[in-house]
Formats: structure tokens, C-alpha cells, sequence
């Protein structure tokens, strides 16, 4: 089982590195599997993960482990504990983040998109606590993701392959909506499509 979610998680953590979605050491992955979290190490690069680089951790108590895992393992957990989601994908795409500073929620400007997903909601919240895994749970909707202001995109799933296209989703929507905002700023006006 652990090589199965060692490579799963690997898939997802390339993919993320290659749309620039994550960098360096920044953004973590996991999976629940029973009454236990697969979550990336501390420290980890998701652009290669291997084995080690995964740690278990109990979905509802702290262990020792935890100091080994992610500094958003608190986070993912409440998201478990609260939800009946299996796998989550913390990253921070560019257009996401910069788009965050200067708005509260995103609404999609595609008509399939804004039917299908919503307004995405940005919130605020530190980092790697409990208290933000419940804001994001509050605002989740049916786009299955949250922005937090200027830190990135928590996105859920019922698989990785869900947590990772919401992410691409909510990045998507939100690099139109600076390239919208941007056109709007030179004088253009916005034509809202009337029927499609």
C-alpha cells in the first residue's frame, strides 16, 4: 500500500510542479486511508517525491509522527475529521495568490464554469491550525476548494485526480480574472455574454 500512495502522490506532486502550481519546498499532499493520513514530510519537494517522504499520522489525535509530517498536517486533519473527503492538495498557483490580495471570493466568468463550481471564497486564516481547516470546510462549496488569502489553494477531493483539477480549476478562474480585470483597467468595457 505504501508504494501505491507514494506514487500517487508523486504523480500529483509532478503534475503540480510542471504547471508551476508549486515550487521548492512549498505545498503538501494527502491522502486519508482508514483511520490513518498519508501526508508529505516536512521539508518534502513535491517535484520528487519518494517514500520517505511520506509520513502516517492518525486522522484523529496527534502522534509522534506529526513532527515529521507537513506543517499544514492540522489542517488537512480537520478537513478529514470534518468532511468525508480522501484527499487533499494544498498549492500555491501564482494567479491564485495574486488575485487574493484583492478580492473575497472569485466568481467564475465562464457560464459552464459558474454553474458547475460557483464562487470560489477566499479567506483568511494561519497556517498549519485547526481553526483554519474548519474555515476552509465553512467555505468549501461545490467548487471543493478555498483560497487563502495570499498562501494558496486547499482543494478536496474524493481522489487525487479531484483534489487536483479543482486545483487547476480555481487557478484557471482566477487567471481570468486578472487577464478581465486587466483589459477592464486599460478603458475596454466588460460585455456580460447575455445567452450562450
Amino acid at each position: 500500500m505504501w508504494r501505491h500512495i507514494q506514487l500517487e502522490i508523486a504523480k500529483y506532486g509532478r503534475k503540480l510542479t510542471e504547471k508551476g502550481f508549486v515550487c521548492g519546498h512549498g505545498g503538501n499532499i494527502s491522502v486519508k486511508v482508514n483511520e490513518n493520513i498519508y501526508i508529505t514530510r516536512r521539508g518534502a519537494s513535491l517535484e520528487d517525491i519518494s517514500i520517505r517522504d511520506i509520513v502516517q499520522i492518525p486522522l484523529k489525535h496527534e502522534s509522534e509522527a506529526d513532527k515529521h509530517a507537513s506543517s499544514e498536517a492540522p489542517v488537512h486533519r480537520e478537513i478529514y475529521i470534518k468532511t468525508d473527503y480522501k484527499a487533499i492538495i494544498h498549492a500555491h498557483p501564482p494567479y491564485t495568490i495574486a488575485v487574493s490580495y484583492f478580492f473575497n471570493e472569485i466568481e467564475p466568468l465562464e457560464i459552464e464554469a459558474a454553474i458547475k463550481m460557483g464562487s470560489i471564497k477566499v479567506i483568511e486564516g494561519k497556517s498549519g491550525t485547526r481553526e483554519l481547516g474548519t474555515k476552509i470546510v465553512d467555505n468549501l462549496g461545490p467548487c471543493n476548494a478555498v483560497i487563502v488569502r495570499g498562501h494558496g489553494v486547499f482543494a478536496t477531493g474524493s481522489n487525487l485526480e479531484e483534489a487536483y483539477r479543482a486545483t487547476c480549476n480555481v487557478e484557471k478562474n482566477c487567471r481570468q480574472k486578472y487577464l478581465t480585470e486587466l483589459l477592464k483597467s486599460t478603458g475596454l468595457k466588460f460585455i456580460k455574454p447575455m445567452e450562450i
